[in-house]
This record gives structure tokens, sequence and C-alpha cells, in this order.
């Protein structure tokens, strides 16, 4: 079986605003329950790779901080979230999630929820608030949350990368 494609037309996402034509990129390749999201993400181009590990780490960074993002299975794709941040041109942000990793002590907590969720579950709320909160708060920016933060970038990568996104010819 041929790996399916998540591309859309082009003429699908004219004159979308920015925040429908960032989800109509990825939606399509958003994972459902049923599916393997490590295989699905593996399947996407790499802009896709980039908008949809970004849209998942901001939704749980607005709905509950960097705490949340490394409790729940979102935290497995911290290495795409790092590669994403890159390939949009937010180095910025790279910085923040780096030290906000180094909570963990070391690079297989990182990437193992039961061990993120050991180490977060044996540190008090204070301590866990007094390292987070601060990370969190640089990561909202001026708009009050990533999302919105990084939807700019999402854009311009988007429209700097249409093949990436579209199933479309590329156009003379």
């Amino acid at each position: 079986m041929p790996p399916q494609d998540f591309r859309i037309p082009r003429s699908s996402v004219a004159g979308l605003s920015d925040d429908r034509l960032c989800w109509a990129v990825i939606e399509r390749f958003w994972p459902d329950v049923n599916c393997d999201q490590q295989a699905r993400i593996a399947a996407g181009t790499p802009g896709q790779r980039a908008i949809y590990a970004l849209t998942v780490f901001a939704r749980e960074v607005d709905n509950g901080g960097l705490e949340q993002f490394f409790w729940n299975s979102s935290g497995d794709l911290y290495p795409q979230v790092l590669a994403g941040l890159a390939r949009v041109g937010a180095d910025d942000r790279t910085a923040i999630l780096r030290t906000a990793a180094s909570f963990f002590d070391d690079e297989q907590t990182v990437h193992r929820r039961s061990l993120r969720q050991a180490k977060l579950s044996a540190a008090s709320r204070d301590e866990k608030e007094a390292f987070f909160g601060p990370l969190t708060h640089q990561l909202y920016g001026q708009k009050r949350g990533v999302e919105l933060e990084l939807m700019p970038l999402f854009v311009r990568y988007i429209n700097n990368h249409p093949d990436e996104f579209s199933a479309d010819p590329a156009s003379s």
C-alpha cells in the first residue's frame, strides 16, 4: 500500500483566515484515536510534521503550561516540537523548551512519558510552578497564547513552502 498523501488542493485554502489556513493544512494529517501518532507523523511532509507538532504543543501549553505538555502523551512529541520550532524560525522558543526539558535530568527521561510523570509526581506543586511557570510565561509572549504567537510563523512557512501542504503542481 503506497504511503498516504495528506496534502490538500491549494484552491481549498484560498482566502482563509490565518487560523483556518493553519488548521486546513494539517486537518487530514491529524491522527484519530485509532491511529499510531508516530506512524502518522512519519508519513507527513516536513512542514506538516512541524505544524502538527507545534499545534499540539501550543494547545497543551495554552491549556495548562509546560508541565501539562510534559505530563501528557503530547510530551512524546518533544523531538518533533524542537524540529518544528527550528523549521518555522522560532529559535527563541527552542531555548525555552530545552530549558524546560532540563527539569528531567536526562534525555531518556524526557523521551519516556512514564519517567516524565514519575519525575513530575515527585516534585512539589511549588517546585513545579517555580520551574515551569516563568518558562511558560516566556512562551506566551505579548498575545498571552503560544498558538497565537506561533501562528504568523506557521503562515509564513506555509506560504513559503506550498508544495509541503498542497498536492497541486507548483505554479510557475
